[in-house]
């Protein structure tokens, strides 16, 4: 993954398994370029977890993990190395 500036921003997908799963939530941001569309629905799923006092939207202790994720994939991609699970340090 590259880019001329940091960060992840992902478009519509599409869910598919070999088996039933319960539906997604409906998007609200519709219409919105991509950056957008991904911040109003970062808020629109905060304001829910506020008014039904759910703790649903990912933290910042998430996101942390998630970055390192994903830089120990380039790493190992680069370097050629695989990493297992059990050594990964979340």
């Amino acid at each position: 993954m590259q880019a001329d500036t940091p960060g992840f921003q992902a478009g519509a997908l599409r869910l598919e398994a070999g088996h039933a799963f319960p539906a997604p939530d409906l998007p609200v941001a519709v219409g919105l370029a991509r950056e957008a569309a991904n911040v109003a629905e970062v808020h629109a799923r905060l304001a829910r977890d506020i008014r039904g006092l759910t703790w649903t939207v990912s933290d910042f202790a998430h996101a942390t993990c998630l970055t390192r994720l994903v830089e120990a994939i380039g790493v190992a991609g680069r370097k050629g190395v695989r990493r297992h699970a059990r050594d990964w340090r979340w």
